[in-house]
């Protein structure tokens, strides 16, 4: 969960109705028949983000689904839909992670998938399109992503 803790730090998360985020929550909701753990102070991380901003990450939307069966189908999610645009795909043993961007006015909207053997975390985020350039380069030139 390692990768999936740096996307965290990277991202942070937008409310649009109709959005992408919900409808993979839901996905995930129908496809195993469970619902996201509560998160404490979700709503204050995401009003939170829009002040203190490491990486130029606005607000925070986190779903995690744990205590999945260890013997289930990997997801199979439907793509976020119009304007959004897989920018990474990566299986390892036990740990498939999907990330989604989407350009919004002055800023990139990213959405992140990781479905590991017994959790699923969905996280949406919106970010600075330098920030998150610099950030996708120092991945792809395997330094990994700085933490905060």
């Amino acid at each position: 969960m390692k990768p999936l803790l740096a996307v965290l730090l990277l991202a942070g998360g937008l409310h649009a109705a109709g959005d992408a985020y919900a409808s993979i929550v839901r996905q995930v909701e129908a496809a195993y028949h469970v619902k996201p753990l509560r998160v404490p102070f979700q709503k204050g991380a995401g009003m939170a983000g829009m002040v203190a901003t490491p990486f130029g990450m606005r607000g925070l939307r986190l779903a995690i689904f744990e205590d999945l069966p260890a013997n289930r189908e990997p997801l199979r999610i439907t793509p976020p839909g119009a304007g959004w645009q897989l920018v990474i795909r990566s299986e390892s043993e036990g740990e498939r992670v999907r990330i989604y961007a989407r350009p919004e006015e002055a800023r990139i909207r990213v959405l992140v998938v990781s479905d590991e053997d017994d959790e699923i975390a969905v996280v949406e985020s919106e970010v600075t399109p330098a920030e998150f350039a610099r950030q996708l380069g120092k991945e792809a030139s395997g330094g990994g992503f700085d933490e905060p």
